[in-house]
């Protein structure tokens, strides 16, 4: 039961301090430069399973890729640092 509150624990925490870099940041180009090659493969999977057509092509992908890279890397993140705490306990 408690690997379960330090999952949430690390989701949280990821979540929180990917949200406050990727949204604060005080440049667009800053963020298109260092940040969105992180979120790429998310975003190409949107782009490959959306159905997008048009203009929307263009950035919707984008706007759907990157929260979604945020909530699943976070989640990821959260479960590698669990499994560890819980063989380093054991």
């Amino acid at each position: 039961m408690k690997s379960v509150k330090y999952f949430f624990l690390y989701a949280g925490l990821s979540l929180a301090i990917k949200g406050v870099v990727l949204f604060t940041l005080g440049r667009w180009d800053a963020f298109l430069d260092k940040y969105l090659f992180l979120y790429y493969p998310t975003i190409w999977i949107v782009e490959r399973h959306g159905n997008f057509t048009g203009e929307s092509n263009l950035i919707e992908p984008v706007l759907i890729g990157v929260p979604l890279g945020v909530f699943l890397y976070s989640i990821i993140l959260a479960s590698i640092l669990t499994v560890r705490k819980a063989k380093r306990n054991t």
